[in-house]
């Protein structure tokens, strides 16, 4: 009787393995098929932007060749030299990186791209130039507004001691106007929107995209 059993108990554990182990197989079929699935998407959204990239990178470069050799190198041969300078530069710092395998090609093509053509808008055309200007004024107009409370507070002689009574409160102004943007939100849309637009272009974060650009300007 005792024997029959466990011989009965033994089968019923024997069949409950064999159910978990089926179980098992099939999750884990199951999780091959998904994952192979992601990969296959994951392969053909990269062969789409693969190919995207490819077409930006020869457009964007016809474009510049064709506009240095028709706008530049036919009647302004000389200037030609700067351009020689970059390139030289660049050769340079790959040859003497400590790194090379890391040197991200993406980057700093961008990074040239987009110098030359916020350039070519700055300087051709003239609601760039326009922009840039108003946007210069606008701010040293803002900065300006240092001087007069200096002036309240310290007296009309307070340039005799520059550096205290008036670098450093259009110091303290202008760090109060961000975190003031900062606090509304403006900083988080700009660094959101426009710094994004700079990563996509560059793979950087929109932080330090945002950092690098305003560098430019603000220093």
């Amino acid at each position: 009787m005792e024997k029959g059993v466990l011989t009965e108990n033994k089968e019923r554990s024997e069949r409950e393995l064999c159910a978990a182990d089926n179980i098992e197989m099939n999750v884990l079929r199951r999780y091959s098929m998904e994952k192979g699935d992601d990969s296959t998407k994951k392969d053909h959204s990269f062969y789409r932007r693969n190919k995207r990239s490819l077409v930006l990178y020869a457009g964007c470069t016809i474009f510049i060749v064709v506009f240095i050799v028709v706008d530049v190198a036919i009647d302004h041969p000389w200037n030609l030299v700067s351009l020689s300078g970059i390139v030289i530069f660049t050769i340079l710092t790959y040859i003497f990186s400590k790194d090379r395998s890391k040197v991200a090609w993406h980057t700093i093509f961008w990074g040239f791209a987009l110098q030359f053509i916020f350039g070519l808008i700055i300087m051709r055309t003239a609601w760039g130039a326009g922009s840039v200007r108003w946007v210069g004024d606008r701010f040293t107009e803002f900065t300006s507004y240092s001087e007069d409370g200096s002036a309240f507070v310290f007296g009309d002689n307070y340039n005799e001691h520059r550096f205290a009574f008036k670098t450093l409160p259009s110091i303290i102004v202008f760090c109060a106007a961000i975190e003031l943007l900062s606090h509304l939100g403006v900083i988080n849309f700009i660094v959101k929107n426009i710094g994004g637009f700079l990563g996509y272009c560059l793979t950087t974060t929109p932080a330090e995209s945002i950092n690098a650009a305003a560098n430019i300007f603000i220093g």
